[in-house]
């Protein structure tokens, strides 16, 4: 997405798509809480558009604040002198107009809350296309935006789309809003589209996308059920060959497909898109659905229904809006759990450890759904030297921030020492409960410091705080407290006995040859905040991170998840 920064100290821009936002600063949020936060505003339009020879179409601009501060005064500023010879264009009654220049006063922009399903505020810009216009004819609209709780540099440039004139039929989806679900309950989802082009089509093709969390309650005869070509969950194709959607026409399911939600459900999402049989853009997956089975329950049906010009767009001509998707939420939460992990040895030997995380329940996550990727960031204990890094795995640059600039791991302190991070990526981007992620470590302990332990510690936001707390130790003369067993004896290294005795539950191997004992267990795991870097910090792996810094002898682990757009677990 295309962005704009707005901070009080600074501002800079970044493109990468179809959207605006402004990104206030700590100085704006004093208000908000005592550490440095950003507030990101989006201004989301697609980048391309198109404008209908003789028709009357909506341009829409979503104005959407994830947080955490409330946005005051903003002001967008819409330059419509690229668009002359092109088409025209109305506003909202908030913008006033000068020449070809639009100011629109939104004003206070709340937090969005996906839950509430209050709609979110959107400037809706009219074009009119006069019927003599040529198809190809194109033209560029810019906008920009202030905030009275931020600044702008004065070379910030401004952002906006190509609008371009043609002709052909225009599928409408209607957009379904977020909804607040019960685990193990139905889910209905209704679908309908308007073409709102000036052509008909020639049949039309459904797709509908039930992603982990939800999947199909009945399976439709005339409808193929098989694996996505992409997210997971499962997808269905459904052929109505016989319906030819003139232009002005609404069509919708003659029911509500019938959706279920899982039992650990925290998060999921569904979807459905509607095209013309022979449309191109969805060639590859009428391949994936033709390797498809049929269902079996009962037939689908599109009914022909009164027209609704309010509906807003999606087009073949311009196919970023085809289908529309929801998210289902449910109150459940998860519980991530720090695992420690023990090894003993003598000098010169090496030894494994295996830090992990573990999602104790009752819910589960889906990374697909921009839900948090995590991870663990381990010092290095006093005495060792890593000889071998997992391959999800790497060596830590300096302290990590998340994408507003806020640190990973507030208080996290290496003492010094070499600090790794570790992506975890669950199982195919799903964390079960009870999926647990290790990362094995080969140690080389050029001196034997008993008892050198190091915490785990988790900065979750899950209520359970029990477990956020879990020990890292090496060379250990006791046994942890409250450790789980698990784990196994590692192998390699300088010839070696059995070593100091390992702690409850691990194995220690004596011998020739043979590593101490390697144990796993214990604690805890929260939430990590969302990746990213500014030139104070470094960028994490696959957005997310577990850290684990010396104390002492030590290390602790701190986990921290991905903030996404749903509610925290």
């Amino acid at each position: 997405m295309t962005f704009i920064r707005l901070t009080p100290t600074r501002a800079s821009a970044l493109a990468a798509g179809t959207a605006a936002a402004l990104l206030l600063g700590p100085g704006a949020l004093s208000a908000v809480a005592d550490t440095p936060a950003e507030t990101y505003l989006w201004l989301d339009s697609r980048d391309t558009y198109t404008a209908i020879p003789g028709k009357d179409r909506t341009y829409p601009i979503d104005i959407e604040n994830y947080g955490p501060a409330i946005v005051k005064d903003l002001v967008v500023t819409i330059d419509t002198s690229g668009l002359q010879g092109v088409t025209s264009v109305g506003f909202p009654s908030q913008c006033t107009v000068k020449a070809t220049v639009a100011t629109c006063r939104v004003g206070e922009v709340k937090v969005y809350d996906p839950a509430s399903g209050a709609p979110k505020p959107t400037l809706d810009l009219k074009f009119h296309t006069d019927a003599a216009t040529k198809p190809g004819t194109k033209g560029k609209l810019k906008y920009s935006a202030t905030a009275s709780n931020a600044t702008v540099r004065v070379d910030l440039p401004s952002y906006g789309a190509e609008i371009v004139v043609d002709s052909g039929y225009d599928l409408v989806a209607r957009q379904l809003p977020d909804r607040t679900v019960i685990p193990g309950a139905a889910v209905d989802m209704p679908g309908s589209f308007t073409n709102s082009g000036d052509q008909a089509t020639k049949g039309i093709v459904v797709f509908m996308d039930a992603r982990p969390g939800l999947a199909f309650a009945q399976r439709y005869r005339n409808c193929v059920y098989f694996p996505p070509v992409a997210l997971g969950g499962e997808e269905a194709m459904c052929r109505f060959d016989d319906v030819d959607a003139k232009p002005g026409e609404t069509y919708a399911f003659d029911k509500a497909v019938p959706l279920r939600a899982s039992a650990d459900l925290i998060r999921g999402s569904a979807g459905v898109s509607f095209h013309a049989a022979n449309d191109s853009a969805v060639a590859y997956r009428l391949e994936a659905a033709a390797k498809g089975k049929s269902g079996t329950e009962g037939t689908l049906a599109l009914v022909k229904q009164q027209s609704n010009g309010s509906l807003r767009t999606t087009t073949d001509l311009d196919d970023q809006d085809n289908g529309t998707d929801f998210s289902a939420h449910s109150t459940l939460k998860a519980d991530f759990a720090a695992v420690g992990a023990t090894a003993s040895g003598k000098q010169g030997q090496t030894v494994k450890v295996r830090p992990g995380i573990e999602n104790r329940g009752p819910g589960r996550i889906d990374d697909y759904m921009g839900d948090p990727s995590w991870s663990v960031k381990m010092a290095v204990p006093e005495g060792a030297t890593v000889t071998k890094v997992p391959k999800d795995c790497r060596l830590s640059e300096g302290d990590e921030q998340n994408y507003p600039g806020e640190p990973m791991y507030p208080g996290f302190d290496a003492k010094g020492r070499p600090a790794y991070v570790c992506a975890w990526s669950g199982e195919a981007g799903a964390y079960k409960p009870g999926a647990k992620g290790f990362f094995e470590f080969e140690m080389k302990i050029d001196k034997v410091v008993p008892d050198a332990t190091g915490m785990l510690q988790s900065s979750a936001v899950d209520d359970n705080r029990a477990d956020d707390v879990a020990q890292v130790v090496l060379n250990s003369t006791k046994p942890e407290p409250g450790a789980t067993t698990g784990g196994t004896a590692a192998t390699g290294g300088s010839a070696a006995s059995a070593g100091s005795a390992a702690s409850a539950g691990g194995a220690s191997a004596g011998g020739a040859g043979t590593a101490g004992a390697v144990q796993t267990g214990g604690a805890t795991g929260p939430e990590l905040a969302n990746t990213g870097s500014d030139s104070s910090s470094t960028a994490l792996i696959a957005g997310g991170a577990v850290a684990l810094f010396a104390l002492g002898g030590g290390a602790f682990l701190v986990v921290r998840r991905r903030k996404g757009a749903g509610p925290a677990v």
